[in-house]
């Protein structure tokens, strides 16, 4: 009897710490999901800065505010790609936090 009862409480020892690992598993997912949610936020506005100064002024002129259009449409498109990238991260991240 002594002995089962050692053993349970070994059991009981043993969950207690993968609680504790599972927890702070969880904690760095939320913290890499949250980071992940900033970076595809702060990317969303570099992608309107960039489409605003490639977009043809009202007056007519050329596009772009140093003329540049080529290598504004090239970065927009780079970040409309890390924008993409980003989102897939998110999504696999929330199913991760769902499991959890």
């Amino acid at each position: 009897q002594r002995r089962q009862r050692i053993v349970e409480m070994a059991d009981v020892k043993a969950l207690e710490a993968r609680i504790a690992s599972l927890e702070k598993e969880k904690r760095q997912k939320n913290f890499q999901f949250t980071a992940l949610e900033a970076l595809l936020k702060k990317t969303k506005g570099e992608i309107d800065k960039l489409k605003e100064a490639t977009a043809p002024p009202a007056d007519g002129g050329p596009a772009g505010s140093s003329g540049n259009e080529e290598r504004l449409v090239a970065a927009t498109a780079d970040l409309e790609r890390c924008e993409a990238d980003l989102q897939e991260a998110l999504s696999k991240g929330e199913a991760a936090r769902a499991e959890a």
